[in-house]
């Protein structure tokens, strides 16, 4: 079973990084033509997401998982 603050820290860090790969992905979206703004979004809401998850109440984790799929699933196709 996984340390309690090691999956505090991958998460938070997780958190963090998420929307610095939006923009980069923002960018190449940019020059390919997808909605950058879309990404910027739907990356921001997984940032949510995760740090909503570190919180462990039960109301905030449903959103959590909406925010990581509508996310996973945007990044997926585009």
């Amino acid at each position: 079973m996984m340390d309690r603050r090691k999956w505090v820290r991958g998460t938070a860090i997780a958190s963090a990084a998420t929307p610095a790969l939006a923009w980069a992905h923002a960018g190449v979206g940019a020059i390919g033509g997808f909605g950058a703004g879309f990404v910027l979004a739907t990356a921001l809401l997984h940032g949510l997401g995760l740090g909503t998850a570190l919180l462990f109440r039960q109301r905030l984790r449903r959103l959590a998982g909406v925010a990581i799929a509508l996310s996973g699933i945007y990044f997926a196709y585009a």
